[in-house]
């Protein structure tokens, strides 16, 4: 079995500046998605991040950059961890992301391990 970490990235709208119907509303179909990949034994962690982000870089390993950056709308917004047994299976999961569906984009990396 190998494991893939989900970056979600964009989408339309946060639920950190909605109230909490709204809020509700949007994460609703993301429940439902890992609520499935937890039945099913795939789901190993998931969460979504705010957008206040600090980016450092060498040589002085100082902060460079503090977000979100306008520029940027593709910011990552959560992520998941999935357990599968191909590439196959993860972009299969991968393409019935919620955020899909909200002008979003999934990024999929294998973990090493």
């Amino acid at each position: 079995m190998s494991q893939f970490m989900l970056f979600l990235r964009g989408g339309e709208g946060s639920s950190s500046n909605l109230a909490p119907a709204e809020a509700e509303a949007l994460r609703a179909p993301y429940a439902a998605w890992a609520g499935k990949l937890a039945n099913e034994g795939k789901l190993v962690n998931a969460d979504e991040v705010e957008g206040n982000f600090y980016r450092l870089s060498r040589p002085n390993g100082h902060v460079v950059t503090e977000g979100p950056l306008p520029e940027d709308p593709n910011g990552i917004s959560g992520y998941f961890v999935i357990r599968v047994e191909s590439k196959q299976e993860a972009l299969a999961i991968a393409e019935a992301c919620p955020i899909l569906n909200n002008g979003g984009t999934v990024e999929l990396h294998r973990i090493i391990a």
